[in-house]
Formats: C-alpha cells, sequence, structure tokens
C-alpha cells in the first residue's frame, strides 16, 4: 500500500515541495528505489553543508602522506649533495654522460640510501593515512548517522566525531585494504619476480599486464563485499573482522541494490573524470572542478546514500523516503536557489577571513606559516643550485618558455582551472593542519622549494618576477593564511587530547574548526582573482619581459 502527501519544509532561504512514500520491505527486496535514496541523499546534503568537512579531512590525508614523502625525499636529496653526488650525477646528465650518470645511481652510494628512504617513506605514509583515515572515517560515518537520526549537522558536530571510534576505523580499514589489495601485490611481486628472472623481452609486459588482470579479480570483490564494513563500525560499533563479516552478509543477502549502489559509484567517477580528459583535449581544463565536484558533492552524497541503505534494508517496518520532485535537485543546483545560498556562505568567509587575518592573537601562526615558506625557498634555492635545476634543463627544460598549456586553453578557462586547483590544495593545506600541525607547515616549505627551485631555471631576475610576481602577490599570502588556519586548528585540536567533552579546549576547538572552514570560502574570492591573473595577465607581462 502507498501513502502520499504534500507539504513544504524550508530548506535554507528557499521552500520546496515534498512528498512522502511508503514502501513495504518484501517490494524493496525486489526492487531498489535507489533514485529515491540518492535523491533524499541529495537533500540532506543540500540541507546540510556541513557534511563536507568530513570529506574535506579526507582530502587533506593525501597532503598527510605527501609532505612524508617531501620530508624523505629533502633529506635524501640534502644527504646525497652533502657527498656531492647530486652535482655530479647533474655534470654527468649535462656533459652527455649518460652511462656514468646511471651507473652513479645504480651505485651503493646512491642506490641504497634511495632505497632505505624510499621504504621507510611509504612504511612511515602507510601507517599514518590509516590511522588519520581511521579519524576522517569515523568523523564521516558518524556524522551520516547523526543525520539520518534527525539532527542538523554543524561543524562541531563533524569535528566531535573525530576521536570516538577513530581506533575501529583504522583497524577495519587496515583489513579491508590488506584483503583488498594484498592478493593483487602478491600476484605482481611474485609473477613480476618470476618473469623477470627468466629475461625481459616483449612478451615480459604481456604477461605483467594478464597477471594485473588476474589480481585484479580478487581485489574487485573483495572491494565489492566489504563496501559496508565502515559503516557497520560508525552504526553497530563493529570491529575488524566482524565488521567484514557483517558487510559480506548485507552484500550476499542484497546483492541488487548493493550492485545498484557500485555500478552508480563506478559510472559517476567515470563520467567526471572523463569529462575533464575530454575537455583537456579540446583546451578546456576542468580536471579541478572534477575534484572539486567528487570531493565536495559526489563522495558525501554517495556516502550517505550507502548509510541510508544499510539502515533501511535490514528494516522488516516498512520503509519511508521524503523525496523530492525527479527535477527538483537539477534546478536547485543549477538554478537561482543554491547560488544564492552559495552567496550568501561566500559573504560569511569573506567577514571570517577578514577576522581572521587581521586577529592579533593569530599572528604566531601567520608568523610560523610564513616562516615555513621561506624555509622551502631556501630549500629549493639550495638543491637547485647544486644540481637539481641543471639536470632538468639538462632534460631538455628550455628556459624563457611559457607553459604551453596556458597559451592553448580556451580563454579564461585555465584561470578558472588554476584557481579551482589552488583553492582545493589551500583547503587541503589547512585541513591537514589537523594531523599535528606539521602537514600544513610542510605543504607550504613545499610549495616555497617550488619556487626555490624555478628561479635558476629562468635566465634572470626580470623573468622571474614577471612570471612570479603578478598572481603570486595574492596567491602566495592566501596560502599562507591558509597554513596559518591549519596550524592554529591542530595546536587547538591537540589541545583537547585528555579533556572533557564539555572541555574549554574543545569549545575552543569546534569554533576553531568553523572559522577554518569559513576561512578557506572566503579564500576562494582571493584564489578567483590570483587565477584570473595568473591565466590571463602574467603570460602578457611574462612576454614584456623577454618570454616567449
Amino acid at each position: 500500500m502507498k501513502t502520499r502527501s504534500r507539504r513544504y519544509a524550508p530548506l535554507s532561504s528557499h521552500r520546496r515541495n515534498t512528498m512522502t512514500y511508503t514502501f513495504p520491505y518484501a517490494a524493496l527486496k525486489r526492487r531498489i528505489r535507489f533514485d529515491q535514496i540518492v535523491s533524499k541523499s541529495y537533500w540532506s546534503w543540500r540541507a546540510n553543508p556541513a557534511i563536507m568537512v568530513p570529506t574535506m579531512i579526507s582530502s587533506s590525508i593525501a597532503v598527510l602522506t605527501q609532505s612524508i614523502y617531501v620530508i624523505f625525499a629533502t633529506a635524501l636529496l640534502l644527504q646525497l649533495e652533502s657527498r656531492g653526488l647530486v652535482s655530479q650525477i647533474s655534470s654527468d646528465i649535462t656533459s652527455g654522460n649518460t652511462s656514468g650518470a646511471i651507473a652513479l645511481i645504480l651505485s651503493p652510494s646512491v642506490l641504497y640510501p634511495s632505497i632505505a628512504f624510499l621504504f621507510v617513506a611509504f612504511v612511515v605514509s602507510t601507517i599514518v593515512s590509516i590511522l588519520a583515515s581511521g579519524s576522517a572515517y569515523s568523523s564521516e560515518f558518524i556524522t551520516y548517522q547523526r543525520l539520518l537520526n534527525g539532527e542538523h549537522v554543524k561543524v562541531a558536530t563533524a569535528m566531535s566525531a573525530l576521536k570516538a571510534k577513530w581506533k575501529k576505523m583504522a583497524w577495519t580499514l587496515f583489513l579491508v585494504q590488506l584483503f583488498t589489495y594484498g592478493p593483487l601485490a602478491i600476484i605482481l611481486l611474485a609473477g613480476g619476480y618470476a618473469i623477470i628472472s627468466s629475461g625481459i623481452g616483449p612478451l615480459s609486459l604481456i604477461s605483467l599486464i594478464i597477471l594485473f588482470g588476474v589480481g585484479l579479480i580478487p581485489t574487485v570483490v573483495f572491494m565489492f563485499l566489504f563496501m559496508y564494513a565502515l559503516v557497520a563500525v560508525a552504526l553497530e560499533d563493529l570491529s575488524g573482522m566482524a565488521a567484514l563479516r557483517k558487510s559480506s552478509q548485507l552484500v550476499k543477502g542484497n546483492f541488487g541494490t548493493s550492485a545498484t549502489y557500485a555500478i552508480v559509484r563506478v559510472l559517476s567517477y567515470l563520467l567526471i573524470t572523463g569529462v575533464g580528459a575530454v575537455a583537456s583535449e579540446i583546451g578546456l581544463p576542468l580536471t579541478s572542478i572534477a575534484s572539486i565536484a567528487v570531493t565536495l558533492m559526489l563522495v558525501p552524497i554517495l556516502h550517505l546514500a550507502k548509510t541510508s541503505i544499510y539502515t533501511e534494508i535490514p528494516k522488516n517496518a516498512e520503509m519511508q523516503f521524503e523525496i523530492y520532485g525527479p527535477t527538483s535537485s537539477t534546478k536547485d543546483l543549477f538554478g537561482g536557489p543554491f547560488i544564492g545560498f552559495a552567496l550568501h556562505k561566500l559573504k560569511q568567509g569573506i567577514i571570517e577571513l577578514k577576522n581572521f587575518a587581521l586577529n592579533l592573537r593569530n599572528l604566531p601562526y601567520h608568523a610560523a606559516s610564513a616562516f615555513a615558506l621561506l624555509v622551502g625557498v631556501w630549500i629549493g634555492l639550495y638543491i637547485g643550485r647544486n644540481g637539481v635545476d641543471a639536470t632538468i634543463l639538462a632534460l631538455g627544460y628550455q628556459q624563457g618558455q611559457i607553459n604551453p598549456t596556458v597559451l592553448n586553453a580556451v580563454p579564461f578557462s585555465e584561470g578558472f582551472d588554476i584557481f579551482l586547483h589552488n583553492w582545493l590544495v589551500s583547503l587541503s593545506t589547512a585541513l591537514s593542519g589537523l594531523w599535528f600541525v606539521a602537514p600544513s607547515l610542510v605543504t607550504l616549505a613545499f610549495n616555497g622549494m617550488v619556487v626555490g627551485a624555478v628561479y635558476y631555471l629562468t635566465p634572470n631576475f626580470t623573468m622571474f618576477a614577471a612570471a612570479i610576481f603578478p598572481h603570486g602577490s595574492i596567491e602566495i599570502p592566501s596560502f599562507v593564511l591558509a597554513g596559518s588556519a591549519g596550524t592554529r586548528l591542530g595546536v587547538a585540536f591537540m589541545k583537547t587530547f585528555g579533556k572533557g567533552k564539555d572541555s574549554p579546549e574543545e569549545a575552543r576547538f569546534y569554533e576553531f574548526a568553523r572559522q577554518t572552514v569559513y576561512v578557506l570560502i572566503g579564500l576562494a574570492i582571493l584564489f578567483l582573482i590570483a587565477g584570473f591573473i595568473e591565466g590571463n595577465i602574467t603570460p602578457i607581462i611574462m612576454r614584456m619581459y623577454g618570454w616567449h
């Protein structure tokens, strides 16, 4: 039996038509109303934008692992250059002595330290990534649980769940990745060793491709079976093998529903990345907007849909959805209501950015962020002067040539893509400060290293200034502010350890987290201006000072 009623419910600053549908559980077992689950998830995302915060935190984990590799790679380069090895390799490449450079790279003095640094970096980054992901997923799925229980989600809601079940999440995630990717790794390592031992030839590549295809079979199967494992940790307080078994049982008992979700998720990712790839081929860069669409919209909506499926399928009672018109979400997303909502949040962000930047209490964080950038510039100048830049030039880089990607892009599109890319990087930079501050500062140092290394790739200081300063005068301070916000957020988070739930430290952390999110929203306008200058004005200025 189906009942239907019409009513109105507020959503942000506008109103929307709703219908309530009731589906018998038995009918749901035969035919999943997946479109209605996604519709509900969209409007929940729309009415509770703070559910994007956990996925924003997840995106910062890539910055965390990147910072670990940057630290180890920089330490390796400095250690090798202390013995003059980087300069020697660069000299051999520049003089055309390729065999000598290869021999030096494969020598014990270079190869063994490189393997040791890479192995330690891999182990450390993997462990840290799993532990950090435990916190991020704890925040994400507990936030979804509270949303589905009728709670309005705020930034504090997401932040308060960071430490709730992170250990169980991390352990379960480790097992999921072990079972999912372990067979593929074993097959590739064993098969690759056997193929290489028997001699490298044209058939070796084909054999490795076949092995990779065979190894993907158990990977896809386990990925499908364990799709609900992390949801089980959040909703039922399971952990490890118990969560994996629960997920497998739910998938097997509701194969159609689970397969529908998996197919929709894969196709959504393929569609977004495919559009970005095709557009890039015609000079219309959309990769950054695709990344933002995945991080801020697709992942929250699909993960919330998966959580809804988990909570509703096992019920024996009738299942109710609050459903909206079939085109309501499309009209809302690309129409006036959503744009008005976004502009309102942007206005709030600009106010919070001004307050954060000018507050004298934040001066130590601004100073720490700027210092990290300057340290990175110094390291970049050092390694650039001692072999790295000479190697880049020997490999074919031409001084004084503007990036062809910028010149061949559709007018104004490159600046928009640069804006979105830099804003996404600033978002990850700031929120990565949660992980004990260091990643925010290391990311700034890395950006400084790039600037320092580029200096010796330009013919003179005037050409360097023409390429960096027009947009950098806005972009670099914006990154410093993002790093400063991340530093303050990380310090506040560390102060909550060992404190009670209602302690002043917890309240201060939630307030800083809310302000950090709005600071990032406010930074969007600065990165938009800098991106427009970099994509459209900087190339003109560069030509005026000798670039071609």
